[in-house]
């Protein structure tokens, strides 16, 4: 599929002409004569913004561990790689957009398997293993950049595997029916977003015409929108398994951000806790400082 671009006769593109392995249906330079794919760049900056929303609220109210953290991090340099390859159209910024999708779900993955019940050879094992999965796929990509089934098997392969694990959590989960209820909630409403915007993705591949799949519709836009909000989702779901394992979730509740998109905050029981848990360490160390 090869759109077409808007620019007049002998302009020469404003980045180049495009070296990435994929174009997309949106014509290039139909609404900037600075950005190659307007919608799809404008799409992109969604998952960035929602993504350090997801940070703030990591840092900020949900009091979670380090590796959510990072996966709002991740999440938003996949944005920003995103809007950077659909601006360009160059491979180096494909990069940028596709490698992180592969990190942050390796990152996913391991949120979700780290717990009391993984052992620490397991534990051994799989770091190791993840860790290879992202330089191998890291190699292919760089050595085979003509070629972007090496990236779509990868990924594939990985949210497959987040998905199932994700599911064994929600369903196997020894907690409160309240609380396995949201846990459930939350794993379908991200896996039917991401569907609704894999079904986007595909559409657009092969209903392209004339810059649209769907008239006035950049399905490739939507695809953005959808699978940010979905990770952000799945995000929440996970740190709300996160809560179990720390025994915080019973207090748990849910929110929505623009009324629309779940997000969880631990309880203020659970936040009364941690503050506690903080002052008494505090306390111990100011004890200790008056030995030394």
């Amino acid at each position: 599929m090869q759109p077409d671009t808007t620019l007049p006769a002998n302009t020469a593109p404003f980045w180049g002409h495009p070296t990435s392995s994929l174009e997309w249906c949106e014509d290039n330079y139909a609404i900037s004569p600075y950005v190659c794919e307007f919608w799809n760049t404008l799409s992109s900056l969604y998952i960035s913004s929602l993504a350090m929303v997801g940070l703030y609220l990591v840092v900020q109210k949900q009091q979670t561990e380090l590796c959510m953290a990072v996966s709002c991090i991740i999440l938003g340099l996949v944005g920003l790689g995103s809007a950077l390859f659909h601006g360009t159209l160059l491979y180096t910024f494909q990069l940028l957009d596709e490698l992180p999708m592969i990190y942050g779900t390796l990152l996913f993955l391991y949120c979700c398997m780290d717990s009391k019940k993984f052992s620490k050879v397991a534990r051994k094992f799989t770091i190791p293993f993840m860790m290879m999965y992202g330089l191998a796929t890291t190699l292919v990509m760089l050595t085979n950049k003509n070629n972007p089934m090496y990236h779509q098997v990868a990924y594939a392969a990985l949210v497959f595997t987040l998905v199932f694990r994700s599911a064994y959590i929600s369903y196997s989960l020894p907690a409160s029916p309240q609380l396995r209820r949201a846990m459930v909630t939350l794993f379908w409403t991200a896996i039917c977003t991401y569907l609704v915007g894999y079904a986007s993705w595909v559409s657009e591949r092969h209903f392209c015409k004339n810059g649209y799949a769907i008239p006035f519709i950049q399905l490739h836009a939507i695809w953005h929108i959808l699978t940010g909000t979905g990770t952000f989702i799945w995000i929440q779901h996970v740190i709300l398994y996160r809560y179990h394992l720390q025994g915080r979730a019973e207090n748990a509740t849910m929110h929505r951000f623009l009324g629309l998109i779940p997000y969880v905050l631990p309880g203020e029981n659970s936040q009364q806790q941690q503050q506690q848990q903080q002052m008494m360490m505090n306390s111990q160390g100011q004890f200790m400082k008056k030995f030394d």
